[in-house]
């Protein structure tokens, strides 16, 4: 069974590094990318293809609301083969 694979955004540097300590203390989650702004999650989101998205709401650049919708409706696309 694979690891659940976790995107972590938010604009503070500090606030990434604790969701990261909370999640690498579960043996059976992983962080496969953070980003400091919405471009860069979009991005990571992307190249990583996340199980969860950790995403503050007020992100630089495209809020987290945004890219959490673009996000998911690219992964739709994805899932059904688009």
């Amino acid at each position: 069974m694979r690891n659940l694979k976790i995107l972590v955004a938010d604009e503070q540097p500090v606030v990434r590094q604790g969701i990261r300590h909370l999640v690498e203390a579960r043996p059976q989650w992983d962080v496969c990318g953070e980003a400091g702004n919405g471009d860069e999650a979009l991005a990571v989101a992307f190249d990583t293809l996340p199980d969860v998205a950790v995403m503050a709401v007020s992100l630089p650049g495209s809020n987290g609301i945004t890219v959490t919708r673009r996000i998911d409706a690219s992964m739709e696309s994805f899932r059904l083969g688009y």
